[in-house]
């Protein structure tokens, strides 16, 4: 779910149409790859659709390669933390992958998913069911969104899973019924209950909307 942090800080400053050469670091990348071949270009929108599809590492990592280094990508994304006011956050590697050092908390998955709100771009591969990566290896993948709320939740914009050992499931979903839209996140879940746990607590979010008093707001980016 820290590729969420990756599209805020990304999407906005590389062109969707542009194309990036893939390195041989994000061509060895295993597993959750979508198969980069080194020396073969991808155009930035197919890497986006690749990493919140189907969480593929090796197109997180080429992305932040884009912008002139991994190390230079990976400065970008705490930059954009701390403009977020993200204060729990330090990444260290683009794909989400544990690393020393790199921690986040379920309130700053919360401020990067109202962030990803404001990047139309982001949330409409949020709404695919599913795409085609036509330029992997042997042949296309077929990229499945891994949300399986889509279509199954009454208004599910979409949402992003992900698991590592340190954060175990997580899980970033949207939601808008009425005219209001909801940010669940979940750290330290299971990957048998993280999503119907999402679901109920937008249920509950959805009923309370109004009649209880919040506990405290998000912060506003600085």
């Amino acid at each position: 779910t820290l590729q969420i942090l990756t599209a805020d800080t990304l999407m906005p400053v590389l062109r969707p149409g542009a194309t990036v050469l893939a390195s041989r670091v994000a061509a060895r990348v295993t597993p959750a790859a979508v198969g980069l071949v080194a020396g073969r270009r991808y155009q930035v929108s197919a890497l986006f659709r690749a990493m919140l599809l189907a969480s593929a590492r090796d197109a997180a990592i080429a992305l932040a390669q884009a912008t002139g280094s991994s190390r230079r990508g990976v400065a970008m994304m705490n930059a954009e933390a701390r403009h977020l006011r993200a204060d729990d956050t330090v990444a260290r590697r683009p794909d989400g992958l544990d690393a020393r050092g790199q921690r986040s908390s379920a309130y700053d998955l919360a401020l990067f998913a109202r962030q990803a709100l404001a990047i139309p771009a982001l949330m409409r591969i949020e709404a695919e069911r599913t795409a085609t990566f036509p330029q992997s290896r042997p042949h296309p993948v077929t990229l499945d969104n891994q949300n399986t709320m889509l279509g199954r939740y009454r208004g599910d914009l979409g949402g992003k899973i992900g698991w590592t050992r340190a954060s175990q499931t997580t899980f970033i979903g949207w939601a808008r019924r009425h005219g209001r839209t909801l940010i669940v996140t979940i750290m330290h879940g299971t990957r048998r209950t993280a999503i119907s746990y999402a679901a109920r607590l937008l249920n509950w979010g959805f009923a309370v909307d109004g009649r209880v008093r919040p506990v405290g707001i998000l912060v506003r980016p600085r």
